[in-house]
C-alpha cells in the first residue's frame, strides 16, 4: 500500500480537505499529492481495518511490516494512545486478499526514467 504522494490523510473524508497543522497555509501540497488516489487508498484501508477490528494507521503499518523488503518501520506518535495503537499493528496479520487489495489500489505508475524506458524498450530491443 504505497501512499499516493506518501501521505495518507486517514482522518479526512472526501471531498473536503481541512487545512491543518501539517498542511501549508496555501493548501498546496509539496511534493504534489494525488488526493483522490489517497482517498481511494483510505477507502480500501478502512474496509480492511473493519474486517480486522483495527484502525487505518494499524493497517498501513501492518502492510509495511508484511513487505519482504522492509526490515523495520519508524512510526511517529504524539500521544501515548497513538504509540500503543501503532505498536499493536505488529500483531495485525493481513490476509493475502488484504495485501492484494491494498497493493492494487496503491500501485504507483513508474517514475521517470522507468516509464520512458518501458515505452521505448520494444523499439530498441530486437525481438
Amino acid at each position: 500500500m504505497e501512499p499516493a504522494g506518501r501521505r495518507l490523510p486517514h482522518r479526512q473524508d472526501r471531498p473536503r480537505y481541512a487545512l491543518g497543522a501539517r498542511t501549508p497555509a496555501t493548501g498546496a501540497d509539496f511534493p504534489p499529492v494525488d488526493r483522490e488516489k489517497a482517498y481511494d487508498v483510505i477507502d480500501v484501508a478502512r474496509a480492511v481495518a473493519a474486517r480486522h477490528g483495527a484502525t487505518v494507521p494499524q493497517v498501513a503499518l501492518g502492510w509495511l511490516l508484511a513487505q519482504p523488503a522492509v526490515t523495520s518501520v519508524i512510526t511517529g506518535a504524539r500521544t501515548t494512545q497513538q504509540l500503543t495503537a501503532n505498536l499493536a499493528a505488529s500483531e495485525l496479520r493481513l490476509t493475502e486478499q488484504d495485501l492484494a487489495e491494498l497493493g492494487e489500489v496503491s500501485k504507483q505508475p513508474p517514475a521517470y526514467p522507468n516509464w520512458i524506458q518501458e515505452m521505448y524498450a520494444p523499439m530498441r530491443i530486437p525481438g
